[in-house]
């Protein structure tokens, strides 16, 4: 579902045939290039396991796995991306950007600043079982607070 303001003055109106399909294509292989960015930083990118009745150092080991090991991952995460994005409804761009900064960034440098305390921890030869649980803890109580001291939608008017 579109905005009527990004129907009537988006691509949508301004570009027909060949025009609009070339737009939607370079859409979908941003989507692509993304999900393949994904497989390579979180998932290993083309690792897996490799046929063991076969040499190590075999063409098929080599060259043919890594390539199908790849191409598995990424079409799980492209079929993934394409389900979520399809099945959810669209988000205002104000609450969306409400949503990033208020509540993801927090998020994000509150799990580097714990997962800092971890690795320190883990270079001084602390017990990583305790300290990760509590560096967790300490996030998210640090988290809490800060979610408790934001004030919501027309909570600043009614202040006034």
């Amino acid at each position: 579902m579109e905005a009527e303001q990004e129907l009537v003055g988006g691509f949508h109106t301004e570009y027909t045939g060949i025009r609009f399909a070339i737009f939607f294509l370079a859409e979908f292989m941003n989507l692509i290039t993304m999900c393949a960015i994904a497989v390579t930083l979180f998932l290993g990118g083309p690792a897996g396991p490799q046929l063991g009745f076969l040499d190590a150092t075999s063409t098929i080991n080599v060259w043919v796995m890594p390539v199908f090991w790849f191409m598995l991952k990424l079409w799980i995460v492209l079929y993934g991306t394409v389900w979520v994005r399809a099945s959810l409804p669209r988000l205002r761009y104000d609450r969306l950007m409400e949503l990033s900064w208020k509540l993801l960034i927090e998020a994000a440098f509150l799990w580097a600043m714990a997962t800092a305390v971890i690795v320190v921890a883990r270079d001084q030869g602390w017990n990583l079982w305790v300290t990760t649980p509590i560096a967790a803890a300490g996030a998210l109580l640090v988290f809490g607070f800060l979610m408790a001291c934001v004030p919501r939608a027309g909570e600043l008017e009614e202040i006034r």
